[in-house]
């Protein structure tokens, strides 16, 4: 059990917190600063780990309160103006639904399962994975896409000269 919690941390928890606080650099064009960046990961993994596990709340409620703390973590500590934290989180979150889709999908075609049946029958969707360290094997696809396609946005921002310097002291743009 413990193992399988240890586990989930290392290779879900933080590398989802390393991709929703870059998300807000990459969505809103600033120049990534590490030291800010790097409390706001660490914090975000403490608080992701706590709603998850310590909180009696179910999915679409924790997923919630992960969008609200990454918003006030990117606004508080990075100083990102509120309406790109918010638009970062929220966009994030759903680039993470469309990365999960596309590795139940691609789990799908390794496992020679039927696509179709596997996004409609939900008892068939939950047998994909027979052990945790499965489901964190497969979760690694969807984690995979979204950095690509964040650091894919970040670099051709940065390619075109696009990244601007966080507007420190500064709340609205």
């Amino acid at each position: 059990m413990l193992s399988d919690a240890f586990l989930e941390v290392i290779f879900r928890n933080i590398p989802e917190c390393l991709i929703f606080i870059f998300s807000g650099y990459a969505f809103s064009r600033y120049k990534l600063q590490w030291k800010p960046y790097l409390i706001s990961v660490s914090i975000l993994a403490l608080v992701g780990y706590a709603i998850a596990r310590l909180l009696p709340v179910e999915f679409g409620i924790s997923q919630i309160l992960v969008i609200i703390t990454c918003t006030a973590l990117l606004t508080i500590i990075n100083h990102l103006p509120l309406q790109k934290a918010i638009g970062s989180a929220l966009g994030v979150m759903i680039l993470g639904f469309i990365t999960d889709i596309i590795a139940v999908i691609i789990t799908a075609i390794v496992k020679g399962l039927d696509i179709k049946s596997i996004l409609t029958n939900r008892e068939l969707f939950n047998s994909i994975f027979t052990s945790n360290a499965e489901q964190l094997k497969y979760g690694a696809i969807s984690l995979a896409i979204m950095t690509i396609v964040l650091v894919s946005i970040y670099l051709i921002a940065k390619k075109n000269g696009k990244l601007k310097d966080v507007p420190v002291g500064k709340d609205i743009e």
